[in-house]
């Protein structure tokens, strides 16, 4: 078995008009991180980044001390394609190619192996051949079996991390290369085909590690630029132990916040593009602070960053979301939900002296029936692992 952590920077780029359809390993693993947008959320979304560029400031975790998003993919002895998710109990055997391009419902969950299959060119995408044909002649099938450890609607951008994650997984099983860009690229392109937009900080956030700044210019295509974020050891370690996230027990759907949100932006609603140019500044702002050590200013901007997202959409929160920071108010410097909003995740920057079992047992006590808890997570430094035999 080869074992190793990818960084995609030193590979090569890859066109998705590439047929090639040779298998190159029986199977291959890949892990990835998931993220925690500390700042700058929305203004990586189209059109926004596109007319005025965008500027984020996130982190790749590990939760329970697991790279929470798998996907395997294995060679068959058989003609067949096979597709499953283990964390949503969903598995079919495809027949047909048709079925395959039938994959603009984002709530299908095989949705996004679908898209992915078309976007490498494992499923190339302007050929109607049934499944034994197009696998026959090699005599060998596919297996591509998914498993996200993290709720659905969790805001710490797994969807959009297992596309990339799929979208890796099928390259290296072909024995390619692939630039990051690509693969950054490639997950932009995919949900497009899933109908459901979306911007490029998560699949940066998860499928590269630590704490980054992450920036892309405006215009067509987007070229996504990261800066990792040096801090101290003794900055690092403060951060490590203050910087908690809160499940809320809340689910939410980022579709429908991307489009209302990106709506009013396109109307040149005043309160919206004001607020999304302002997240943009947080996330540099956020970045000195973090670099200086003033964890309280970080809580601060956090706060600041949670009151323009609900000035841009007040949905949002909910009085549950509005409650659980109440309980964490006296504890914390500052915090903000992850991703969309409406659910998912908080994230929050503890005061000095505070630690997170302390966190835990108030809102134990607080939310006794509930799932309202803090969850083990840790940012780490590689966030993609891939194995392939």
């Amino acid at each position: 078995m080869q074992s190793c952590r990818v960084s995609f920077k030193q590979t090569q780029f890859f066109s998705i008009d590439n047929r090639e359809h040779e298998f190159r390993y029986r199977r291959v693993r890949v892990r990835a991180a998931c993220r925690a947008d500390l700042a700058g959320g929305w203004s990586d979304t189209p059109p926004f980044s596109l007319e005025k560029g965008g500027i984020v400031l996130n982190c790749a975790l590990e939760l329970n001390g697991e790279l929470p998003v798998l996907v395997a993919v294995e060679i068959l002895d058989e003609p067949k394609l096979v597709l499953a998710s283990e964390d949503l109990h969903v598995r079919k055997e495809v027949a047909h190619t048709s079925h395959i391009f039938d994959c603009r419902d984002p709530s299908d969950p095989l949705a996004i192996h679908k898209a992915a299959l078309v976007i490498t060119g494992v499923i190339p995408y302007d050929l109607t051949s049934t499944i034994a044909d197009l696998f026959g002649k090699k005599g060998k099938g596919l297996s591509l079996t998914t498993r996200v450890d993290v709720p659905k609607g969790s805001g710490l951008g797994t969807s959009s991390i297992l596309a990339g994650a799929v979208i890796a997984s099928l390259h290296c099983l072909m024995g390619r290369t692939v630039s990051e860009q690509e693969i950054f690229n490639q997950v932009l392109i995919l949900e497009q085909m899933l109908t459901t937009g979306g911007g490029w900080q998560d699949q940066v956030g998860g499928l590269t590690g630590g704490i980054k700044l992450v920036s892309s210019s405006p215009g067509v295509p987007q070229i996504i630029t990261y800066e990792p974020v040096a801090l101290s050891s003794i900055v690092r370690k403060r951060f490590d132990e203050q910087f908690v996230i809160v499940f809320t027990g809340q689910r939410r759907l980022a579709k429908r916040i991307l489009r209302d949100i990106m709506g009013a932006y396109m109307l040149r609603k005043n309160d919206a593009v004001r607020s999304i140019c302002e997240l943009k500044q947080i996330a540099l702002s956020m970045k000195e602070a973090l670099v200086d050590g003033d964890l309280a200013l970080v809580g601060r901007l956090m706060n600041r960053h949670w009151e323009l997202n609900k000035t841009i959409d007040p949905r949002c929160t909910n009085p549950l979301i509005d409650s659980i920071f109440r309980v964490c108010e006296p504890y914390v410097h500052g915090g903000k939900l992850c991703g969309a909003g409406g659910g998912g995740f908080m994230e929050l920057i503890l005061k000095d002296g505070v630690i997170s079992e302390q966190l835990n047992k108030v809102l134990g006590r607080a939310y006794p029936d509930s799932q309202v808890r803090v969850w083990p997570a840790r940012i780490v430094e590689r966030a993609l692992e891939i194995e392939k035999t």
